[in-house]
């Protein structure tokens, strides 16, 4: 039943992914996703302070995959609803990216929560350095399993 929910949920997920608008279009050079299937290290409902650690991959704009690790907040809001913000640091040999995430969840608290906002770099080192980029985040949460899988979609690349 656990799986046949969490097929339904990334199922869910795919779907409103596609049907999103999103700033970057098919063939724009400067156009990245980047997936992270991170776990939920430590989460503290009473002061909303968590930690993350997995992986992630990217294609596009560039084609890399490697570590990744997050600090978040989580700010309830109401209406069934939380502010998460917090750095994404992507790690590889080429370098490393660091993705500031605002994201509302909902519905919240639940065992699994949908994430829907944006991403801006922050910093960038080795081979990124310089880069910036944005775009728009959509992820689940599940609390039952302790996972985050997380998609980004938007534009990357060094300064213009």
């Amino acid at each position: 039943m656990t799986r046949r929910i969490l097929s339904l949920a990334l199922g869910a997920l795919t779907a409103a992914f596609a049907a999103a608008p999103f700033a970057a279009v098919a063939g724009d050079a400067r156009r990245v996703v980047i997936a992270e299937r991170n776990v939920i290290v430590a989460f503290d409902p009473a002061t909303g302070a968590g930690t993350q650690s997995g992986t992630f991959h990217a294609a596009g704009a560039i084609s890399d995959t490697g570590t990744a690790s997050s600090n978040f907040t989580v700010t309830p809001i109401g209406d069934d609803r939380a502010v998460l913000e917090g750095d994404h640091v992507l790690s590889s040999a080429a370098g490393t990216l660091v993705a500031h995430s605002r994201v509302i969840l909902f519905p919240y608290p639940s065992a699994r929560v949908i994430a829907q906002g944006t991403w801006t770099i922050v910093g960038a080192t080795g081979a990124y350095a310089g880069f910036q980029g944005h775009g728009k985040s959509l992820a689940v949460g599940d609390f039952t399993t302790s996972t985050a899988t997380i998609m980004r979609d938007g534009v990357l690349g060094p300064e213009e």
